[in-house]
């Protein structure tokens, strides 16, 4: 949660406890914000709020207070607009290695091509649709045991495609699933996504490690999608 019930900011003295009590399969597929990395953390800040006032910059040196308590206005691994850094307050951690840095745009992990955690929810899925509950409940449950979520009692169709989406982010699967399902036209129809941006809480005379933080919901920039239905179909050639 971000707000609390009467609307105001949550204000967290350790900003990683946003995420605290989450499906352990987004700690481990995605890096969110101040989350501990290799031999540091990863700082993402938008910006400072002092007096009321928000603070940003596109420039990663630009600073803000004075003597021992400065501090750079925007976190070293962004997010900015008008750089590379992240867009969204998130960085993709699957296929990483959290020991070693390689090169600059190459990986020496595998790609996931197939896994049983597919077998499983691709039967899950089918068992779904002929009735079958005992065994949907069981396939999901076998990836849930695995995950280190408590198994469930009852599912839908829509809990099994849930499901797909969190095991298998960034596996190259949801755009392939949506499509299948027509259900793109849906969620990708002039769709604007979301950015989650922690802001520091300037307090003067404190070091900012003293410092709470708090975080908004923004529209990503440039990161609109439109599918039309017509995308459902492709030509088949010919020859």
């Amino acid at each position: 949660k971000i707000k609390n019930p009467d609307g105001t900011p949550i204000l967290y003295s350790n900003p990683r406890d946003l995420f605290k009590d989450k499906d352990p399969r987004l700690l481990a597929s995605i890096l969110v914000p101040f989350a501990n990395w290799q031999s540091g953390i990863v700082e993402v800040r938008r910006g400072i709020i002092g007096g009321g006032v928000k603070y940003t910059s596109e420039n990663f040196t630009a600073t803000y207070g004075t003597g021992a308590n400065s501090i750079t206005r925007v976190g070293k691994d962004g997010p900015q607009i008008n750089n590379e850094s992240t867009k969204t307050g998130f960085y993709l951690k699957k296929y990483l290695d959290p020991v070693n840095k390689v090169d600059y745009y190459k990986s020496t992990n595998p790609w996931y091509v197939f896994r049983y955690a597919e077998v499983l929810l691709n039967y899950a899925e089918a068992a779904f649709e002929l009735g079958k509950t005992a065994d949907e409940l069981w396939a999901v449950n076998q990836i849930r045991t695995r995950a280190g979520i408590a198994k469930i009692v009852n599912i839908s169709r829509d809990q099994i495609r849930h499901e797909r989406k969190v095991e298998f982010a960034f596996e190259n699967h949801r755009w392939w699933d949506i499509r299948r399902w027509k259900i793109a036209d849906q969620l990708l129809s002039n769709t604007q996504f979301k950015a989650l941006h922690p802001w520091l809480m300037w307090e003067e005379g404190k070091s900012p490690a003293q410092m709470k933080y708090t975080f908004e919901i923004v529209n990503a920039p440039k990161n609109t999608r439109t599918f039309p239905s017509k995308l459902y179909y492709e030509k088949i050639s010919s020859w």
